[in-house]
């Protein structure tokens, strides 16, 4: 399998949609930090399709080859920075700069602790962190839906 494979737009807005529900699955069989990785993931798939929509790109390849031409140095398309991702669309500044609505800007902090790396934890983690995770990620993909 290639680098890219499962790399196109609607690739990524179907996996992150997936993702999402398996987090929701999840969550409703109290795996915690399970449902808050796949969560984060969802988040990161939707970030990436909306960015190939912006640009009017079809696939990562295309997408990782604008963010090197918009920022004038690499960055692998592969990012899992939600911060570094909503920051190449834009919306980042518009977000932080507005005295906009508090809880979106709340959601974004708390979706920006994710971390890949949990796939790795061993620990189940606990009904509250997971509950304020999966809120704050079910605000912000709206948020990214509308605003990236």
């Amino acid at each position: 399998m290639t680098k890219y494979a499962h790399s196109g737009r609607t690739e990524q807005r179907k996996a992150g949609n997936k993702r999402y529900i398996d987090a929701q699955r999840l969550q409703g069989q109290r795996r915690w930090r399970g449902a808050m990785y796949l969560a984060g993931y969802a988040i990161e798939c939707l970030l990436k399709a909306q960015l190939m929509e912006k640009f009017g790109l079809d696939t990562l390849q295309e997408l990782e080859g604008e963010i090197v031409r918009r920022s004038g140095h690499p960055l692998d398309v592969f990012t899992h920075s939600i911060e570094a991702l909503l920051q190449l669309s834009g919306a980042r500044d518009r977000l932080l700069q507005s005295s906009g609505d508090q809880k979106i800007l709340r959601a974004y902090h708390t979706c920006n602790r994710w971390n890949p790396s949990w796939r790795y934890n061993p620990t189940e983690g606990n009904v509250e962190d997971c509950g304020e995770f999966m809120d704050a990620v079910d605000l912000f993909r709206q948020y990214v839906a509308n605003n990236v």
